[in-house]
């Protein structure tokens, strides 16, 4: 798989295909209407933010933020790596959620890959070797960071249950919903947002 980046004329491109492709999401298009996605080059940060957030409500998770904020805001992988462990989770962080984001911080102060330059691919199995990093962590890091067009998060919870209301498919019914997928192919991404944007919510 190449290298898709999604700006504004892609979307655009990717919506018109998307439409002619499939009815239903012509529909959940019509209704949510335009997306807003834009690109960070913050990428660190960005990954501090998703270990920070798993397995937490949206308020825990602003709660807990910006605590480490008041700390951390502007720390160099370096000054995480230095800091006192207790000194971290002081911010409400678990004890393994601190050696998450001093393993992270190793792996960019020993020199992160160049990602915009890397496909899907070579990104998710660079970054799952980080202990705290999982698949999941790494296609919201696709999306929302790198903005990729074709990254389909089917372990998404958010993501099957809005396509089992869009197209009535049982929850657990993983294959059709991969199936359904390719219709949105090479801009998967677009599809995915669509979904998330009908229920409201977005995982990142």
């Amino acid at each position: 798989m190449g290298i898709g980046v999604l700006d504004k004329d892609e979307i655009d491109r990717a919506c018109q295909f998307i439409a002619r492709q499939d009815d239903e999401m012509l529909k959940v298009m019509e209704d949510r209407g335009p997306l807003d996605l834009h690109p960070r080059d913050d990428h660190f940060r960005v990954l501090c933010e998703s270990i920070i957030g798993q397995q937490l409500s949206m308020k825990a998770y602003a709660s807990i933020l910006i605590r480490f904020d008041e700390k951390y805001k502007d720390a160099t992988p370096k000054q995480l790596i230095e800091a006192d462990h207790e000194d971290i989770r002081s911010c409400g962080l678990s004890n393994k959620k601190v050696e998450y984001i001093k393993g992270l911080s190793e792996f960019f102060d020993a020199g992160a890959p160049d990602f915009q330059n890397m496909v899907d691919e070579e990104i998710v199995e660079s970054l799952i070797t980080i202990k705290g990093i999982g698949k999941w962590t790494v296609e919201m890091f696709l999306i929302f960071a790198l903005n990729r067009a074709n990254v389909f998060p089917i372990d998404d919870l958010g993501l099957r249950k809005g396509m089992a209301q869009i197209y009535r498919y049982d929850i657990k019914n993983i294959p059709a919903m991969e199936a359904q997928s390719e219709y949105w192919e090479p801009w998967r991404t677009v599809g995915t947002l669509y979904v998330w944007k009908r229920l409201g919510n977005t995982p990142w």
